[in-house]
């Protein structure tokens, strides 16, 4: 990226672990949000936001709660709104 040159995120003075809580909310349970940036444990690091997006899919998969075969392949269907 010619304008990042690989950036990270911090963690500025007056901010705390809750504002990376902040940053990994879902909106409207349709766009979910992982990175290093989302993670408070492993902030900056691959690390953070290989476990972030982990994190993430399994938030997704949690929509999908109940499994069905269709053509004798498992598939998921999206549980029905609570």
């Amino acid at each position: 990226d010619a304008f990042s040159h690989g950036s990270y995120s911090y963690v500025a003075a007056g901010s705390s672990a809750k504002d990376y809580d902040d940053l990994s909310l879902p909106v409207k349970g349709l766009v979910y949000f992982a990175g290093e940036h989302t993670c408070k444990e492993h902030p900056d690091t691959v690390g953070g936001a290989m476990l972030s997006g982990l994190r993430e899919a399994k938030n997704i998969l949690q929509k999908f709660k109940r499994q069905c075969e269709v053509d004798g392949l498992s598939v998921l269907v999206a549980a029905e709104e609570e």
